[in-house]
């Protein structure tokens, strides 16, 4: 079986969370250059899960970009983005405040991608239109930004609007699940962890749009 660094070696994007500086040094020994990140737009989430508060992340943030820069073209970076529009501890979030933190994350660092994560699976459509055209009105290209989404069947109408609008605004990439799994078990008790999104609703939604399109 091909480890990690092989398929990655081949053009396999299998990316590694990192969650450290002394992480990061571990993987590029292995010869890792597809690395995931992870921070949060509320400093309470990101103290509660990393001992560390947002400014602190940055600061790693910046450290990691600069020992990754001397890798040279081959590598490719994303950074999960935690929270959005909703905390755990703290509670819905200001959407201004959320848009502004995207937009540093753009504008301050090198990321390829961006990954919007709904930690409490509350993302509400009207929110995430708004988020999406905010970044498109800021210069961020579509291409950047992914999405990681947790699913329940209360909020299944609202996961079909938010991905058929991705569709629409050329989203293309999405983080699926084979597994009816997900939720931080740091900071969400077991009853309000919901799965991730998986494969068979992503397609049913996929296809739902297509045939719409078509029709």
């Amino acid at each position: 079986m091909a480890t990690i660094a092989e398929k990655v070696a081949h053009g396999k994007d299998v990316y590694m969370l990192i969650p450290s500086l002394a992480q990061l040094h571990i993987a590029i020994e292995h010869n890792i250059r597809r690395f995931s990140f992870i921070t949060s737009v509320s400093d309470k989430f990101q103290q509660r899960n990393t001992r560390k508060s947002v400014h602190e992340k940055r600061a790693e943030l910046k450290q990691m970009e600069s020992i990754i820069a001397p890798l040279g073209d081959d590598t490719k970076t994303k950074l999960y983005i935690s929270c959005i529009t909703e905390c755990p501890i703290m509670g819905p979030l200001d959407i201004h405040f959320v848009l502004h933190e995207l937009l540093v994350y753009h504008y301050d660092f090198g990321f390829d991608e961006l990954c919007l994560s709904d930690t409490c699976g509350s993302l509400q459509y009207d929110d995430f239109q708004y988020l999406v055209d905010g970044l498109f009105h800021f210069g961020v290209p579509m291409s950047k930004i992914s999405l990681h989404l947790h699913c329940s069947p209360a909020n299944a109408t609202e996961i079909r609007r938010i991905l058929w609008y991705a569709f629409d605004k050329n989203i293309r990439r999405f983080d699926v699940s084979t597994l009816e799994t997900g939720g931080c078990s740091v900071s969400l008790s077991p009853d309000k962890r919901h799965p991730n999104l998986s494969y068979e609703v992503f397609h049913d939604c996929l296809d739902r749009y297509i045939e719409y399109h078509l029709s």
